[in-house]
């Protein structure tokens, strides 16, 4: 199984909700954009040299800058949905790391909190794998 580890620094962004504005379509989520390419431009250092085919496998791990709300743990279940931030990421690596976000079908992610006083830059880790076309299913009745 083929794979590519690699990093993007900076604060991870969702992909919000598309509003129409004076008749135009827009982003509602602002940073987006700087967060795609960030993630583009890093994607683009590890990518192969034409965008895979076939079934992928995605695991994302997002580091967030800690809130003055949050006095301890790790974990924040009122910051940016993780699906979105996901969604965003997705959509930045396609056409680069695969050809299609619909190929993506297996996903692990997690979202956490910098530990107060960490000295670790925010962002994404994220791992890029080339899986086999069929594997051996929990639900085929086994």
């Amino acid at each position: 199984m083929e794979s590519r580890v690699f990093e993007v620094v900076g604060v991870p962004m969702s992909k919000g909700s598309i509003t129409v504005y004076q008749g135009r379509p827009v982003n509602a989520c602002k940073g987006e954009k700087e967060w795609a390419e960030a993630v583009g431009w890093a994607a683009r250092d590890v990518a192969p040299r034409l965008p895979w085919d076939g079934p992928i496998g995605l695991e994302l791990r997002f580091l967030m800058p800690r809130p003055k709300r949050c006095k301890r743990g790790n974990r924040d279940p009122h910051g940016r949905d993780c699906d979105k931030m996901i969604r965003s990421t997705i959509d930045a690596m396609t056409g680069i790391m695969f050809v299609d976000d619909r190929q993506v079908t297996d996903i692990v992610a997690s979202k956490r909190l910098a530990l107060e006083g960490a000295h670790i830059p925010y962002g994404v880790r994220i791992t890029v794998r080339r899986l086999p076309e069929s594997d051996d299913c929990w639900y085929a009745g086994e």
